[in-house]
């Protein structure tokens, strides 16, 4: 389609200078250089032509972060006849890399400490109890950034539906709260935390995948990062998870209860059972009746499922 376009101004152009009285001779200079022009046009991706070129690209962008291998396991598979030695591993990228690249362009930086609060209005999680009793967020003497972690998996697009779950992907990516949601809408401001394989999910756990995750949110919460920043100057930036988000299946996984919603305690917020939520439909019956989940409830079951029962 490309080619078919740059072809048909081509000779547009030259069918023009024609009619204009144009010279040969200045017509066939015109036909070679656009002819070199349009030869560069044909190929705009030229430049991604190999994988070489594609890392180049993004490594050299300013805002690139470069992502590291974790090595989760090791065991043999054979193929061909042959065993050969695997290392499962996934993908992981630095959250205080990404948000010190971030935080390197003025303009983000004034987004991040704009002012969000509506007094007398709830809008958002700055306006709630769990942000206000936070024992970070909470702390005027601190600049702090909140950020939401989501989770979800990520399949392959194979019309002829064969094998279509060998190569499914484990998807773990955050948005800084502290932005305007209208901004947190674009996918520039959604950055990617980790990638890994399903089967490994499943194999190892959620626990191995995001043991480094989980190891950095300690360190920015409590030790945070310093730099010199734009309108922020020399300071000591807090990073703190919190919210979790995922759609049900995503947050049955992660919390380690039931992924099939055929049968009972499927659900992230209450116990109800398939005959209880056949004949219950309003939250305050499922008060009435103590169904809904509570921490104590929650403090159990890590416990349980630490323990490997």
């Amino acid at each position: 389609m490309i080619g078919t376009t740059v072809d048909y101004f081509q000779s547009k152009t030259v069918n023009l200078l024609r009619d204009c009285g144009m010279s040969d001779d200045v017509l066939a200079t015109v036909d070679s250089s656009l002819k070199h022009q349009c030869d560069t046009l044909k190929q705009p991706l030229n430049l991604l032509s190999t994988r070489y070129k594609q890392d180049q690209l993004f490594d050299n962008h300013p805002l690139a972060v470069e992502p590291e291998a974790v090595v989760l396991g090791h065991r043999f598979e054979s193929r061909s006849g042959a065993t050969h030695s695997v290392y499962d591993s996934y993908q992981y990228v630095s959250v205080e890399a990404t948000l010190r690249s971030l935080q390197a362009n003025p303009e983000y930086v004034k987004l991040l400490v704009s002012d969000k609060c509506t007094p007398g209005l709830i809008t958002d999680c700055w306006d709630g109890l769990l942000y206000k009793h936070h024992p970070v967020l909470s702390d005027t003497s601190k600049f702090a950034i909140a950020i939401q972690l989501f989770y979800d998996g990520m399949g392959k697009t194979n019309p002829l539906r064969g094998q279509s779950s060998m190569c499914n992907v484990g998807v773990f990516y955050f948005i800084v709260k502290n932005l305007p949601n209208v901004f947190n809408s674009c996918f520039s401001n959604v950055h990617l935390v980790s990638l890994c394989y399903a089967q490994d999910l499943k194999t190892y756990g959620f626990s191995a995948v995001l043991s480094n995750f989980v190891r950095e949110m300690k360190q920015l919460t409590e030790h945070g990062f310093a730099g010199s920043f734009p309108v922020l100057g020399d300071c000591t930036v807090y990073v703190s998870l919190l919210q979790v988000a995922g759609d049900n299946l995503a947050l049955n996984g992660l919390l380690g209860f039931i992924e099939s919603f055929s049968v009972d305690y499927f659900c992230t917020m209450c116990t109800a059972s398939q005959t209880d939520i056949s004949a219950s439909f309003m939250k305050q019956i499922l008060i009435c009746v103590q169904l809904l989940r509570t921490m104590k409830m929650l403090h159990v079951l890590q416990t349980v499922s630490v323990a490997g029962i």
